[in-house]
C-alpha cells in the first residue's frame, strides 16, 4: 500500500531572493485523497501568494505545476495548498513564493 507524504517545503522567496524568517508560522498541505486513490502522482507546485496588512495569507494569484495533469487534480492540489496557506503568519504586505512537493512512498 502506498503512503502519502509531503516533501519539505523549500524556502520562501520575496522579491526574487531567498529570505529566511519571512514567515513565523507555516503549514504543510495534505496530499489530496481523491487524487491519491485514483492516480497518485509526484508533483511540485510553486504557489505565488500575498500577505495583507495583518501579515496573514491574503490571496493566491498563481500556481505553477511541474507536470501536466487533469484539471480536477489541479483543483484538488490548489484547494489543499490554499488550506495550508490560510495558516501562514508572515511579514505584512508581501508577494511570496512557496514551493510544495507532493510525493508518495
Amino acid at each position: 500500500m502506498l503512503k502519502r507524504s509531503i516533501l519539505a517545503a523549500l524556502p520562501l522567496l520575496a522579491a526574487g531572493a531567498a529570505q529566511a524568517g519571512i514567515c513565523e508560522r507555516t503549514a504543510a498541505p495534505e496530499y489530496p485523497a481523491a487524487v491519491f486513490r485514483e492516480r497518485p502522482v509526484k508533483v511540485t507546485v510553486e504557489a505565488y501568494f500575498e500577505t495583507g496588512a495583518d501579515a496573514r495569507y491574503h490571496g493566491l494569484f498563481r500556481l505553477k505545476f511541474n507536470t501536466g495533469m487533469p484539471e480536477q487534480d489541479r483543483a484538488a492540489f490548489a484547494a489543499s495548498i490554499e488550506t495550508a496557506l490560510r495558516q501562514y503568519q508572515c511579514a505584512p504586505n508581501l508577494q511570496l513564493t512557496q514551493t510544495f512537493g507532493f510525493s508518495y512512498d
